[in-house]
């Protein structure tokens, strides 16, 4: 993965890469691609309709019925927030709490990519996506309501990326034009947009295991995952590999300090996994049969993840740490 210096770009414009998976790179999974490539990988939308079984074993129907991949947030509190685009392009939501699951709910807005969502804990979350006029458009869940959407500006053509590294701190992240990585971040105010680096082909995921850390994956070039940390002020020097050949962008979460999980579709159509807990693991499958991206969350009791199927209702898995 290539990593240069670039000015900041003062209006950002993001892409991504249809991503092949070469079986001489180090498989994720075994090279024997789905019958159909089901999402755009520039805005995560799900684009082919498929009548094939949704998933395997161990997978829960959420039900919805989703033209993007999901997203997922956790406070920590044992409640979890899941996301999609609806076939009316506005977001819809799901949650589930002590009581169990709610109905899916819808939170409007004119979105035309997939959403991206976090939360800093309890009682908090942000949701970002690409709205009608390719901006960066941001709804909040705070004091028990939803706010209206607003705009950030920028001017997209794929989804963005969120993250938080503790309370009153966001971080958006999206590919430039030349496929470098940038962050933009709030904390008293926005900044600009600031390049990472790198030389990327897929949109980037990003978490933070602990207060001031954070943790971004992107896939490279040359299909494998590519992983770049910030810690004690500072981003690291380089984008360093983790292997693998990813027929989706990449998607990480952790359950604390010191753990990260990697998720990715492999060229099976299953997702797969690879883990760090002060060393990293190889990839190993988790199974299912996907028609989008994954997306994760995890808490101090584990990791849940969640897909579209081939019946294009959401499906959910929750994991082991």
């Amino acid at each position: 993965m290539r990593s240069r210096i670039r000015p900041a770009l003062a209006t950002i414009i993001v892409t991504a890469w249809v991503m092949t998976a070469p079986a001489s790179a180090g498989a994720v999974a075994p090279a024997a691609a789905p019958a159909s490539s089901a999402v755009d990988r520039m805005t995560g939308t799900v684009t082919h309709r498929a009548t094939r079984t949704a998933t395997a074993a161990d997978w829960t129907s959420l039900g919805g019925t989703a033209i993007s991949q999901p997203a997922v947030a956790s406070g920590g509190d044992g409640r979890l927030d899941v996301f999609i685009v609806g076939a009316d392009r506005a977001l819809w939501h799901k949650s589930r709490t002590a009581t169990g699951w709610s109905a899916w709910e819808s939170l409007g807005g004119t979105l035309t990519s997939a959403p991206a969502a976090v939360s800093w804990g309890p009682g908090r979350l942000d949701v970002v996506a690409r709205g009608a006029a390719n901006d960066v458009v941001h709804l909040v869940f705070a004091d028990g309501g939803w706010s209206r959407w607003e705009s950030l500006g920028g001017t997209l053509i794929a989804a963005p990326a969120i993250a938080s590294r503790g309370p009153g701190s966001l971080d958006l992240f999206a590919v430039g034009v030349d496929r470098e990585i940038y962050v933009k971040s709030l904390s008293a105010s926005w900044s600009g947009w600031t390049s990472l680096g790198g030389y990327a082909a897929s949109l980037p995921s990003a978490v933070s295991s602990e207060p001031g850390r954070i943790d971004v994956v992107v896939a490279g070039t040359d299909d494998a995952v590519w992983h770049k940390s910030y810690a004690s002020g500072a981003w690291s020097a380089r984008w360093v590999s983790r292997g693998g050949v990813a027929a989706s962008a990449p998607a990480v979460a952790s359950t604390g300090p010191g753990r990260l999980d990697l998720f990715a579709a492999g060229t099976d159509g299953a997702l797969w996994r690879k883990s760090y807990g002060g060393t990293w693991t190889g990839w190993s499958s988790v199974g299912g049969r996907l028609n989008s991206g994954p997306a994760a969350a995890g808490s101090a009791t584990g990791i849940d993840v969640a897909v579209v199927g081939h019946d294009e209702a959401v499906w959910h898995r929750a994991l082991a740490g």
